[in-house]
C-alpha cells in the first residue's frame, strides 16, 4: 500500500473516531441533561412536601431542602449537616447526631423530637434509609415536620387528660369512701358505675363483675318492687322513687332506704339515666320502735292519771287524750279518736256551754290557737265555767311539736281556800279588837298573825310583818324600841329568849317610858303566841 493510500486511510479513521466521539459526547450530554431534569423534577416534587428534608448520599453529598432552611433560618448555600446542627438546641444536637450515626452505620431508623436553638420551634424528625429492591443504599433521609402547635396542643390535652384522670380517681376514691351504696345506670338501665358498698351488698367480686353481669341489689322491699322495677319506674316517670328494703349484711338483717333518681343531659333531655343510692335506716327504725314503745308506755301512765290530759300535734290536732279529759269536758272518746282540731274542740265546748263566758268568742279562739306558735314555757291559768266548776289548766310545749294541756278540777280546793281566807280575815279582825299587842308564830317559827296594837306599840310597818319573818328577826326589829346600846341589847335579847323558852313572864321597859309585860302561850298545833300588855 502506498503512502498516499495510508494517508487517506488514517484521515478516514480520524474522521470516524471524531464522529464516534462526537456521538458519544452528544448522547452523554443528552443523558446528563435528562438526569438533571429528572433530579430537578424530583427535587421540586419533594419540595411540595409539608416537611423539610435533609439527606445524605452514599458519595458524601448532603442536601438540605429550601423549606427546612427557611424553617431553621439557614441562609448558607448548600448547608452541611454541621450547619444544621448549630440551628438546634444543644440537647437536641446530641440526640440527633447519635440517631444519624446509628442510621448511617447500621441503617437503624428513628423518630425523635428536637427544638431549635431559641426553643420556639418543636420539630418531629424521622430518619429513614432509602434503598433499592436489591438493598443498595440510595440515601439516608431526615424528614423534619413542624409540630410546634400540635405538640403544644398535645401538651395542653395531656395536662387536661391528667387533670381529668386525677379528678376521675378522686371521684372514684370519694365514691368508694361513701358509707352507703352509690350507682349510675345507663339509658337502658344497665349498670354504668357502682362503688364498693354496692359491690358488697350485691355479693359480687368487684365492680367489673357487677357491670358485666348488670347485677341489681338483692333486697326484700316493703312494696315488693325490687331494684329493677324501682329504677324503671323512676326512669319512666321522671320522678324520684324510693322504698324500704332489708339486706343481709354480715349474716344480719339491715333495713335501708333505696333511692332511684332520674337524670338527663341538656343535649339529650329525652334520654333518661338514673342515679341511685342507699341510706341505712336501721338505727332510725330502732329509735322509732323505742320511741313508739316509750310513747305507748307514757300514754298508759298518762291515761291512768286523774288529771285530764290532751296532747295536740304541731298542727293543733289531737294526738292523745286520757279518760279523765273526756269526763271533765263531757266529750266522747269515739269523737276524740278521730283526732279533731283544737278549734273544733272549742266549737263543741261552746255548744255545750262549757267554756268561760267570753263576749267575743272569735277573738278568744284566735288567742287560744296562738299558743301553738308562741308558747315557749309552762303556762297556767284558771278557767271559771258557767256551771260553777273551776278548772286549773297547765300548758307546756310538747317536745315532738305541739302543746300538752292538763286540766284539774280545783273547785273544792278554791272553795276551801276561800273559806280559809275568810276565817283568817275573821281571826285578824278579832285580834285587832284586843288592846294587847299579839304575835302568832307557826311551828317553824315564822310569823303568821299579828294585830294593829303590835304595830303601834313597836312602831312596826305591816310590809315587814307580811313577809312572815322568823321569830329572831321579829325580836331584832324591836331593838330600837327597847334599848339604844348594842351591849345592853345582847343581854336583853338573851333574857327575852330565855323567858320564851321557859314560858315565864318578863317585864320590859320601852324607851318611850312605857312598861309592858311579855307573856308566852304554847298553841296546840306547835305554834307560839306572844302577848305584850
Amino acid at each position: 500500500m502506498t503512502s498516499a493510500n495510508i494517508q487517506i486511510l488514517l484521515s478516514v479513521l480520524e474522521i470516524f473516531c471524531f464522529l464516534l466521539i462526537l456521538g458519544v459526547y452528544t448522547r452523554t450530554r443528552k443523558q446528563r441533561k435528562r438526569l438533571r431534569a429528572e433530579r430537578e423534577k424530583l427535587t421540586e416534587i419533594l419540595s411540595t412536601s409539608p416537611c423539610g428534608y435533609f439527606y445524605f448520599l452514599p458519595n458524601g453529598v448532603q442536601i438540605c431542602s429550601r423549606r427546612l432552611a427557611v424553617l431553621l433560618g439557614i441562609y448558607e448555600n448548600n448547608p452541611s449537616f454541621e450547619i444544621l446542627l448549630k440551628k438546634i438546641s444543644a440537647e437536641s444536637q446530641i440526640a440527633l447526631k447519635e440517631a444519624v450515626f446509628q442510621l448511617s452505620s447500621t441503617g437503624k431508623e428513628f423518630v425523635l423530637t428536637v427544638s431549635n436553638a431559641s426553643g420556639s420551634l418543636r420539630l418531629n424528625v424521622q430518619g429513614i434509609r432509602a434503598s433499592t429492591l436489591e438493598g443498595k443504599v440510595l440515601a439516608d433521609v431526615l424528614w423534619f415536620g413542624d409540630e410546634t402547635d400540635l405538640l403544644a396542643q398535645n401538651e395542653i390535652y395531656s395536662d387536661e387528660l391528667k387533670t381529668y384522670r386525677l379528678r376521675d380517681e378522686l371521684f372514684q376514691r370519694a365514691l368508694d369512701g361513701l358509707p352507703f351504696a352509690f350507682w349510675l345506670r345507663n339509658q337502658d338501665l344497665s349498670l354504668a358505675y357502682c362503688n364498693k358498698i354496692y359491690v358488697k351488698l350485691a355479693k359480687v367480686k368487684d365492680e367489673a363483675e357487677a357491670l358485666k353481669k348488670n347485677v341489681y341489689l338483692p333486697y326484700e322491699g316493703e312494696n315488693k318492687m325490687g331494684a329493677k322495677l324501682l329504677a324503671m319506674t323512676a326512669k319512666t316517670s321522671g320522678e324520684e322513687k324510693s322504698e324500704k328494703g332489708s339486706f343481709i349484711v354480715d349474716k344480719k338483717s339491715k333495713l335501708m332506704q333505696i333511692y332511684e333518681l332520674p337524670m338527663t343531659f341538656k343535649e339529650k333531655e329525652m334520654e333518661r339515666f338514673t342515679v341511685g343510692f342507699t341510706r341505712d335506716i336501721q338505727n332510725e327504725e330502732n329509735l322509732k320502735e323505742s320511741l313508739d314503745s316509750y310513747l305507748k308506755a307514757q300514754y298508759q301512765v298518762l291515761g291512768a292519771l286523774s288529771s285530764g290530759i290532751v296532747i295536740f300535734d304541731a298542727n293543733a290536732y289531737v294526738q292523745f287524750f286520757n279518760k279523765a279529759f273526756c269526763e271533765l269536758w263531757k266529750l266522747s272518746e269515739e269523737w276524740l279518736v278521730r283526732a279533731p282540731s283544737y278549734a273544733g274542740i272549742l266549737e263543741k265546748l261552746r255548744e255545750k256551754r262549757l267554756l268561760p263566758e267570753e263576749g267575743n268568742f272569735l277573738k278568744f279562739k284566735h288567742k287560744e290557737l296562738e299558743n301553738f306558735s308562741t308558747l315557749s314555757s309552762l303556762q297556767e291559768d284558771i278557767m271559771y265555767l258557767p256551771d260553777g266548776h273551776i278548772y286549773k289548766r297547765t300548758m307546756t310545749p310538747y317536745p315532738l311539736g305541739g302543746v300538752v294541756m292538763t286540766f284539774d278540777d280545783v273547785s273544792d280546793k278554791i272553795s276551801l281556800e276561800r273559806l280559809y281566807n275568810t276565817q283568817l280575815a275573821n281571826q285578824q279582825s278579832i285580834l285587832n279588837q284586843f288592846s294587847q299587842a299579839l304575835l302568832v308564830f307557826n311551828e317553824e317559827g315564822r310569823l303568821k298573825l299579828w294585830n294593829s296594837a303590835y304595830e303601834t306599840l313597836f312602831n312596826t310597818t305591816a310590809d315587814f310583818l307580811k313577809t312572815e319573818p322568823l321569830l329572831i328577826d321579829v325580836l331584832q326589829s324591836q331593838k330600837s324600841m327597847l334599848c339604844s346600846s348594842d351591849d345592853i341589847w345582847d343581854l336583853l335579847s338573851q333574857k327575852i329568849l330565855n323567858a320564851l323558852e321557859e314560858d315565864s313572864l318578863l317585864d320590859l321597859n320601852l324607851i318611850s317610858d312605857k312598861k309592858v309585860c311579855l307573856k308566852t302561850f304554847r298553841l296546840p298545833d306547835g305554834g307560839l303566841l306572844l302577848r305584850y300588855e
